[in-house]
């Protein structure tokens, strides 16, 4: 399988996934009522911005222990979201909490393996304390995928209908 550089956070499909998220959390909390829009539909989206906001960052971040933790605060801001989704379901709120739910697994999958593979040790491509990889490596490690999208750990389970 060849692999391709990317240019550019929004080839990350990682990325691609996350913003998706966010558009659909956007889309949903005006049908939450005017009474909790500020305590609960405000902060879904504060959080949600954060997601992609983070794995952008982390893109052009250099050397992988930098990248995975804007990977990380990513992986926190999705957990803090999932918890804003319960929220508002149990509020009897009309969000497609199925749906925000789904997708917050399937970029939670992808941000937990592109966390793993900053994590690698320099025989996978990632870096330890005191080897000699160069940023310039670490930078390319980081931003390679597969030509057919495969940003993520491949040795996680697909997610679900695929």
């Amino acid at each position: 399988m060849e692999k391709q550089r990317i240019q550019s956070f929004e080839q990350m499909k990682v990325w691609q996934e996350a913003h998706g998220l966010v558009l659909k959390v956007f889309e949903s909390t005006p049908r939450i009522p005017s009474d909790h829009q500020d305590a609960v539909a405000v902060q879904m989206e504060k959080v949600a911005i954060e997601v992609p906001r983070n794995i952008a960052e982390g893109f052009k971040r250099r050397g992988p222990r930098n990248k995975a933790h804007y990977y990380n605060v990513a992986q926190a801001a999705l957990e803090a979201l999932r918890y804003y989704c319960i929220l508002a379901r149990d509020l009897k709120h009309e969000i497609d909490y199925d749906d925000l739910a789904g997708r917050c697994e399937q970029v939670g999958r992808m941000l937990e393996g592109l966390v793993r593979s900053m994590a690698r040790g320099p025989q996978q491509g990632g870096r330890t304390r005191g080897s000699r990889t160069t940023a310039r490596r670490e930078e390319q490690a980081g931003q390679e995928m597969s030509a057919e999208g495969g940003d993520y750990d491949p040795r996680l389970p697909p997610p679900e209908g695929q």
